[in-house]
C-alpha cells in the first residue's frame, strides 16, 4: 500500500516545491517512485484510508494474544548489482515483511542474525503496537543473546 498506493502522493506533497523545481537533484529511483503519485485521486486516498482502517480492526485483537510478531526482515537479500539493475521493484520487495509496520502504527526492531551460505545477511524483525519499544528491545536482547550462544558455544 505504501509504494503502490496514494501514500506516495503524501510524499510528493511534502516535497512538491523542491520536487517540481529541482528534478535533476533528486535520486532517480526516488524521483521515479514519487513522480507516479499524480495518478491517484482524493477518492483513491480515502479508499486506501478506509481499507487501512479495516486492516487495523482485523489485526487489533491479535495483540490480546501475542506480545510481538516475528517476520524475516527481508524476503531475500539482494546484491548491490541486482538492486542497481531493478531498484524500484527490488526495494519494494525488500519491504514485503516490514512496510506494514508504518501504516498500522506499529513499532519494530530488526535483529541481525548471521551471514548465510551465499554470503548475504539474514535478520528477523519483531513488531508490536506503537509505544512498546522497551518490550521489543528486551526481546531483541534475548534473541541476540540466544544467537550469540549458538554461534559461540562455551
Amino acid at each position: 500500500m505504501i509504494y503502490k498506493g496514494p501514500w506516495m502522493a503524501e510524499r510528493y506533497s511534502s516535497l512538491k516545491t523542491f520536487f517540481d523545481t529541482h528534478p535533476d537533484e533528486i535520486f532517480q529511483v526516488t524521483y521515479r517512485a514519487i513522480s507516479g503519485s499524480d495518478r491517484f485521486s482524493a477518492a483513491d486516498a480515502f479508499a486506501a484510508q478506509h481499507r487501512l482502517a479495516d486492516l487495523k480492526r482485523i489485526i487489533e485483537p491479535i495483540w490480546d494474544e501475542v506480545d510481538a510478531i516475528v517476520t524475516p526482515t527481508v524476503p531475500r537479500a539482494y546484491t548491490i548489482a541486482e538492486v542497481l539493475e531493478n531498484p524500484v521493484e527490488l526495494n519494494n520487495n525488500l519491504g514485503y515483511y516490514t512496510n506494514f509496520v508504518n501504516l498500522l502504527d506499529l513499532c519494530a526492531i530488526a535483529i541481525p542474525a548471521e551471514v548465510g551460505e551465499a554470503g548475504l545477511p539474514f535478520s528477523i524483525t519483531l513488531a508490536a503496537p506503537a509505544w512498546n519499544e522497551d518490550g521489543l528491545c528486551s526481546l531483541a536482547t534475548e534473541f541476540s543473546s540466544i544467537g550469540a550462544k549458538e554461534s559461540h558455544p562455551s
